[in-house]
């Protein structure tokens, strides 16, 4: 995982599989990265880039889910972007493709 800020933006790029085995240390570190942040930069945008993420379980839709609440909480807009197939496909199917801003 990357991440980099510009212009109230912080985009994180994520890669390989988003699983059970790591969702939880993955969604721990992304919140702590934002709050780290979020001390010396203002941040309005959170945006996923999941052009190397090739598939996620229902784990990996919980951190979604989670990192779309923490944005609500911290009055922060969210969006993911570059969805392969497979990924897109499991978020049209749990619906949060209704939730989400998936670009």
């Amino acid at each position: 995982m990357t991440s980099k800020i510009e212009d109230g933006k912080m985009t994180f790029s994520l890669k390989d599989k988003i699983i059970m085995s790591n969702s939880d240390a993955l969604k721990n570190q992304i919140k702590k990265n934002i709050l780290d942040e979020t001390k010396s930069s203002e941040i309005n945008i959170l945006e996923f880039d999941l052009k190397d993420v090739e598939f996620i379980d229902s784990t990996g839709v919980g951190v979604f889910i989670s990192l779309f609440k923490f944005s609500n909480e911290n009055d922060m807009e969210m969006s993911i972007v570059n969805t392969q197939d497979m990924v897109k496909k499991i978020f049209t199917i749990t619906k949060l493709d209704t939730l989400l801003n998936i670009k």
